[in-house]
């Protein structure tokens, strides 16, 4: 059986670099809002739950937190994920959009 070597994007690996408080379950790139919660390419899952690469929808996210100019977000389960050049366009198919008004709040 075949290993597949996973790209780890340049984005994920210099974010991977820094030392957050609280410390950091996984890096999710480019994440998209669905709902409360978060999808996408979780990079790094220091839980090896799953694999570099892998899309996963979080649990619903508590809280965010800004730091080294990284959003972190806190999940129900307490994971703790970087996002990495998230997408904060609204999920237009009549879900809550106030996930990415809080979002959009402490980006600017």
């Amino acid at each position: 059986m075949e290993s597949q070597r996973i790209e780890i994007p340049s984005l994920v690996i210099t974010a991977s670099q820094l030392i957050f408080t609280g410390g950091v379950t996984g890096y999710l790139y480019q994440p998209q809002v669905w709902s409360f919660c978060l999808i996408g390419r979780v990079y790094l899952d220091s839980k090896d739950r799953f694999r570099s690469g892998r899309l996963i929808r979080t649990s619903n996210v508590l809280e965010f937190h800004d730091e080294y100019g990284y959003l972190v977000a806190v999940t129900a389960s307490g994971s703790r994920y970087v996002l990495i050049d998230p997408d904060m366009s609204p999920d237009l198919s009549g879900r809550d959009e106030s996930l990415v008004f809080g979002i959009r709040r402490l980006l600017s």
